[in-house]
């Protein structure tokens, strides 16, 4: 993204393609599944100012898990649905106050889970009982994808959590993100790299000045330095 007048002008996934490509050649191939890594490092950045820390859930445009671990905390008909769904865990209200007593569990359970859903009636309870295991990660269920009633789509949600990445920039000026693993396309990784750059860069006081670097790879490959507009990042 580069700004021209005032205005953006975000980065096209186009030009990222070629720096993907050169990170999935010069990756080995493993006995496992790599993820593909988006990192970017930031400077002129004073990160005690709470305007240049950044938190949020962003929704990509393509799956960036195949098979996110997702905990959801209902009763009832939604707890039904979850297990249906398929999710990694489905807490009751008991179980929640059972963490009350037995913290190490909370944070056991905070550690093995990517994102939580919580009924909106027993959020109260996950904020008091689960809450200072979960709230240091940025994993408090959130309004849109977080927070469910009677009736909420849980297939919907999940679907749309597959494609959510959680950036998180509150003491380092750096950011790293997952965008995808490498048996998906170059377009669609790159598609979900210009998304997350262009995201970040709206974010900041001075937009495209702001980022030092920015480097793909894929979880042991070699990092590659990607250009932007014909500047090294």
């Amino acid at each position: 993204m580069v700004k021209a007048g005032g205005l953006f002008m975000p980065v096209d996934k186009k030009d990222l393609e070629p720096f993907i490509k050169e990170a999935l050649i010069k990756a080995k191939k493993r006995n496992f599944l790599e993820s593909v890594d988006l990192t970017i490092n930031f400077k002129g950045l004073d990160m005690k100012k709470p305007e240049n820390r950044i938190e949020a859930d962003l929704a990509l445009p393509n799956q960036v898990r195949r098979s996110p671990k997702i905990c959801v905390i209902a009763t009832g008909d939604l707890a039904v649905a979850a297990k249906e769904a398929g999710v990694n865990l489905v807490l009751g209200k008991e179980d929640l106050e059972k963490f009350g007593v037995n913290k190490k569990e909370a944070r056991k359970v905070a550690a093995e889970n990517d994102f939580f859903i919580a009924q909106a009636d027993l959020m109260p309870l996950v904020g008091r009982f689960l809450g200072p295991s979960i709230a240091p990660k940025g994993k408090m269920p959130k309004p849109g994808t977080g927070i469910i009633t009677p009736g909420t789509n849980i297939k919907s949600i999940i679907e749309k959590l597959s494609k959510t990445v959680r950036i998180n920039m509150k003491k380092d000026p750096i950011v790293h993100v997952k965008i995808g693993d490498r048996e998906m396309s170059e377009g669609h990784l790159a598609e979900n790299a210009a998304a997350i750059i262009n995201f970040i860069e709206g974010k900041l006081e001075r937009g495209k000045q702001n980022i030092k670097s920015v480097f793909v790879k894929t979880t042991m490959g070699e990092p590659v330095k990607i250009e932007i507009g014909g500047v090294k990042k």
